[in-house]
């Protein structure tokens, strides 16, 4: 047994010795604790007390190695399938179902705790071995082992390490309690910053979403049987049987065959609500469905927030709806709940006409939503005259002013400038090849095309847009020379993510107005508010409804069946453009 020793005020003290191996645990290679005292006779009575602290100290830490040592991924399946067990056996015995939510008959995974730090942990490693970032550029620092990343669940590059971190306290608040309970009770510790916790963490979540699945099921089962009792029958599923799913697949396969030009763009349409209805009611027999379940649905969608970017939509549709609650978001419009019905609608439709069913359950579904547009939101949304003014006599037009911290070629000055006279969606723009700029023709025009295999057409038609004489006193055709040769109107746009050459150029043009004109009114989007403004002007003018949507590439349906036969020539399109006032 260690002895007390003086110190170098003659004050007793206990040191004990970590052994070798037990020092990357304890982060010391001696342990030390002062009595307090100078008597010796005190000194032995306080000495076996402390001493039995620092024996336990280094028995926890022989435990953690030799628990270390143990886990194996035989042991971790084995920990994890073991906790999923018991976790089926609750969820069989319980009338308690903690892995979903049920709202008015909404029934949902509850998995975005679990979810988003899954989905964080494999964007970093997703991302670790690429070379450039979202915008395009080269990252300075990037890593050329990834597996070992993986392996190791860690990731230096791109503040892989801190985001990772998050994930894995985010995970560690969910399971930690339940996962170090598992471990007790196999005579096993591990800290919570080894690498075999992290593992069982990741393992433990992957193994909770697995579980939720079965609970759904099982949720959907129960609340079938309810409705049995209520004159709803569950059909039995056969071969011939579909779900919502599987329907919108059939659907798609028919519309590209019998329509092929159209199809991308409807699918593209009628997806946003049909993803929703299915993130709503999962796997839902069509044959079971009732107005009273797209009733709900309507309900939902009209507690939804207006705005969807990427870290909303990754909510669950309750996850979405508390948020817009506790913030005071604003909600979907009764024009696009009344739109995204419709759409839902043209699905069923396409289902009685197969036969799959005898009625459209959305029918009568939408009379109480007024689908009125609220010009006052459209307006918001547009710039106004003095907010154009503003823009184009800014440094950015007169003074040959370009980005500090990124290099967009002259697209930061043409951008604006072509969707001012053109109207198109921004990325319409951003996508052009040089080929799709007619200079040489009697009235030069662009052609908006998604023939590429980078570019696409919201419509999925292509169309022509006559060229704005203003635009080639600007020197358009210049600039076009100064490329040498460049496939692509602006080179120095790079694709993010989602494959849009806009998005970069797009915010640091949002950026530019609020921070150098002090443009920050709300509703204001950078490139699309030009859109906006172009087709007021152009109802200003009194052009007619079906000339504005083939210029603006907008569905013909609202201009009446005859907007749909015909032609329209440069000659009458460039008269309409060139109706629009000088920028500058």
């Amino acid at each position: 047994m260690a002895k007390p020793s003086k110190d170098r005020h003659g004050t007793y003290k206990i040191r004990k010795v970590v052994p070798v191996h037990l020092r990357y645990i304890v982060e010391k290679s001696e342990l030390k604790r002062s009595l307090f005292t100078k008597s010796p006779n005190e000194a032995k009575l306080k000495a076996p007390a402390v001493l039995a602290e620092l024996d336990a100290i280094i028995e926890k830490a022989r435990m953690r190695h030799d628990s270390e040592s143990k886990i194996t991924d035989g042991v971790i399946q084995a920990l994890v399938f073991n906790w999923q067990a018991k976790k089926a056996t609750e969820l069989n015995s319980s009338s308690a179902n903690p892995f979903v939510h049920n709202i008015g008959g909404c029934i949902e995974i509850n998995s975005d705790a679990v979810t988003l730090p899954l989905d964080d942990i494999d964007n970093v490693f997703h991302r670790c071995n690429s070379k450039v970032d979202d915008s395009g550029k080269h990252k300075d620092n990037y890593c050329v082992t990834p597996k070992e990343c993986i392996g190791a669940l860690k990731c230096k590059a791109d503040n892989g390490v801190k985001k990772i971190d998050k994930a894995m306290k985010q995970l560690g608040e969910t399971f930690s309690d339940e996962l170090e309970q598992e471990l007790l009770g196999q005579n096993l510790e591990l800290a919570r910053d080894s690498l075999n916790y992290r593992k069982l963490l990741v393992e433990f979540a992957k193994s909770y979403l697995k579980i939720c699945d079965v609970a759904f099921k099982k949720t959907s089962v129960d609340l079938s049987l309810k409705h049995l009792g209520e004159g709803v029958v569950t059909a039995v599923p056969g071969d011939e049987e579909h779900t919502v799913e599987s329907l919108f697949a059939e659907y798609c396969i028919a519309k590209r065959r019998r329509d092929p030009d159209a199809a991308e763009a409807l699918i593209k349409d009628y997806s946003t609500s049909i993803n929703k209805f299915i993130k709503y009611s999962p796997y839902h027999l069509i044959s079971n469905l009732t107005k009273r379940d797209i009733a709900g649905f309507r309900t939902i969608l009209e507690q939804l927030p207006s705005t969807q970017k990427k870290d909303i939509k990754s909510l669950s549709l309750t996850g979405q709806i508390e948020l817009a609650d506790k913030n005071n978001l604003p909600r979907l419009s009764p024009l696009t709940v009344k739109n995204q019905m419709m759409a839902l609608s043209g699905l069923f439709t396409f289902a009685k006409d197969e036969g799959l069913i005898d009625f459209n359950p959305v029918e009568g579904t939408t009379r109480n939503l007024t689908g009125k547009i609220d010009n006052s939101a459209s307006a918001a949304r547009e710039y106004r005259r003095e907010e154009i003014i503003t823009i184009f006599s800014s440094k950015l037009f007169t003074d040959n002013y370009s980005p500090k911290r990124a290099d967009y070629g002259l697209a930061h000055y043409w951008l604006p400038l072509l969707l001012y006279y053109t109207g198109a969606r921004a990325e319409e723009i951003a996508q052009l090849d040089v080929a799709d700029v007619y200079l040489n023709e009697v009235y030069p025009y662009f052609r908006l095309t998604d023939e590429g295999d980078d570019q696409s057409i919201k419509t999925g038609i292509s169309r022509q847009v006559t060229i704005h004489p203003h635009l080639l006193e600007l020197g358009l055709a210049d600039y076009i020379s100064s490329l040498n040769g460049s496939k692509k109107l602006f080179p120095k746009l790079n694709r993010n993510n989602e494959g849009k050459y806009n998005v970069q150029v797009s915010k640091w043009f949002g950026n530019y107005l609020k921070n150098d004109l002090g443009i920050i009114r709300g509703g204001i989007k950078p490139f699309h508010s030009f859109r906006h403004h172009f087709i007021t002007h152009l109802r200003l003018a009194n052009i007619r409804p079906d000339i504005q949507n083939n210029i603006t590439g907008h569905s013909q349906a609202s201009a009446g069946t005859g907007a749909i036969y015909g032609s329209y020539s440069l000659e009458q399109m460039s008269e309409v453009i060139n109706t629009l006032p000088r920028c500058f």
